[in-house]
C-alpha cells in the first residue's frame, strides 16, 4: 500500500478486472501509538504513509480516469454518479492520548476529501464526484 505505484496498480486493476471504477473506500489503516516526545519517525511516517499518502496516491490516479470517464459519458448523453469514501476518525478533531500521528494523519484525511469535493485540479467540472469523510465514533 505505500509502494509509490500503488494507486495507478489499484485503479489500473480495477478498470480492467471489473470493467470500471465507480466507488473509491479509502479505509486502511492501524494505529502505532506512542507518546509525542517518544514517538520515532518511523511510527510517524509509517502511520501517515499509510493513513495520508495512499489515499492521496489512489485519488491521484483515479482523476485521470474520472476526467475520461466523464468526456466520453457526457458525448453519449449518459450520466455516470461516482463516489469516494474515506474513513476519518474522531481523533481527527479531538485528538487521541499518545496518537498524534494518527490524529494528524485522520485530520489530513478529512482536509483531503473536503479538497476532492469541491472539484479542484483535474477533478474540476466534474459534478457527480461526490467525496465524504466516514468518522467513526472509536479512534
Amino acid at each position: 500500500m505505500t509502494a509509490k505505484d500503488f494507486g495507478e496498480r489499484i485503479v489500473d486493476t480495477a478498470v480492467k478486472q471489473l470493467g470500471g471504477l465507480h466507488v473509491i473506500v479509502n479505509n486502511a489503516g492501524y494505529t502505532w501509538d506512542n507518546v509525542i516526545q517518544k514517538m520515532t519517525d518511523e511510527q510517524w511516517y509509517a502511520i501517515l504513509d499509510v493513513h495520508v499518502t495512499a489515499p492521496f496516491r489512489i485519488l491521484r490516479a483515479f482523476a485521470p480516469y474520472l476526467r475520461e470517464q466523464f468526456e466520453a459519458e457526457s458525448k453519449r448523453g449518459e450520466r455516470v454518479v461516482r463516489k469516494v469514501v474515506q474513513i476519518s476518525s474522531t481523533s481527527g478533531v479531538r485528538g487521541n492520548a499518545g496518537q498524534v500521528n494518527y490524529s494528524s494523519a485522520k485530520a489530513a484525511v478529512t482536509g483531503m476529501t473536503a479538497h476532492a469535493r469541491q472539484g479542484v485540479g483535474p477533478l474540476r467540472g466534474h459534478r457527480e464526484l461526490r467525496g465524504r469523510s466516514a468518522t467513526s465514533r472509536r479512534a
